[in-house]
């Protein structure tokens, strides 16, 4: 969560104010302004009512960055396996509060931690957070979450042969083997990856 301060100089410039502008509109000093935006001071209650009706946002957008409205609360599960599969999917006892901004309208999500290195050239680290769109089919060369018999959660790409009707799950790292998904398996798509948030 970024400060107040940084807060205001990020709506003033959206807004292609200058700090002299914005103390011409307020009646105050740019000495004032420049105060808010180095977090040496804070404006009054009637002040941040006036700065909300000048950037034409919430007084949340200003006090912390982000509009509570603007936050979607996404179920979070233990850890994702992105190795060779070790984390059971069960009732969700979390939740993790991700912008609007990063997901799409009527659609339903869940997170989960990725855990081991089978993905690394996806991008995907240990400890990057996955969003997952829930879903029950996948495109070719789609990155997934699935579940395999005794529900274990793994994410790897999906492919599957229509002629042959095998489904294949391929790690994005060389140094690991594709997961064939024999025909007496109990197998289960479960979401399409929709974001990462890097750990870093």
């Amino acid at each position: 969560m970024q400060s107040v301060g940084k807060n205001i100089k990020y709506q003033r410039k959206k807004a292609h104010l200058s700090q002299e502008d914005l103390a011409n509109m307020l009646q105050l000093s740019t000495k004032a302004i420049s105060s808010w935006e180095i977090d040496r001071t804070e404006p009054s209650s009637k002040k941040l009512k006036e700065l909300c009706s000048i950037f034409q946002c919430s007084s949340d957008e200003l006090l912390f960055g982000e509009s509570i409205a603007s936050l979607i609360y996404v179920p979070l599960y233990d850890d994702i396996s992105c190795g060779k599969g070790s984390f059971v999917l069960d009732m969700a006892e979390r939740t993790v509060s991700i912008s609007s901004s990063l997901l799409g309208n009527h659609k339903k999500y869940f997170a989960q931690y990725a855990k081991g290195d089978s993905m690394i050239e996806e991008h995907i680290q240990e400890g990057d957070l996955l969003i997952f769109e829930q879903c029950d089919v996948l495109e070719n060369g789609e990155i997934g979450c699935f579940v395999i018999d005794e529900d274990v959660a793994t994410c790897k790409k999906y492919y599957r042969d229509l002629s042959s009707n095998v489904i294949l799950l391929q790690p994005a790292n060389s140094s690991y083997s594709p997961i064939i998904v024999s025909s007496d398996s109990i197998f289960r798509i479960i979401g399409r990856l929709h974001t990462v948030i890097r750990r870093y």
